[in-house]
């Protein structure tokens, strides 16, 4: 459904997934107009490899603070999990 998606206008939100799920659809995303929010996951990648901007028109809300980009809660133990988020073309102010 979500193949060659290159831009997100609202948020993206990659939760509860394991690692049987084919997270490819990812590759291509580019853009992000809301916020990316990568929570309560077992894989061990986020092929986030092609974004380059969260505009962040939207931001997750976890008080007392708001973010863009918010990451919690993807291991299940020293084995299991997501390591660290790659994301290689994502471009700061």
């Amino acid at each position: 459904m979500y193949e060659n998606c290159t831009l997100v206008k609202r948020n993206l939100e990659i939760v509860h997934f394991h690692p049987a799920d084919d997270l490819s659809f990812l590759e291509n995303v580019r853009e992000v107009r809301g916020y990316v929010l990568v929570a309560s996951n077992l894989v061990s990648r986020v092929p986030l490899t092609s974004l380059r901007v969260i505009r962040g028109d939207r931001l997750f809300s976890a008080p007392p603070r708001s973010y863009a980009l918010y990451v919690f809660d993807n291991t299940l133990n020293s084995s299991v999990g997501l390591p660290d988020l790659q994301m290689p073309s994502l471009m700061g102010k």
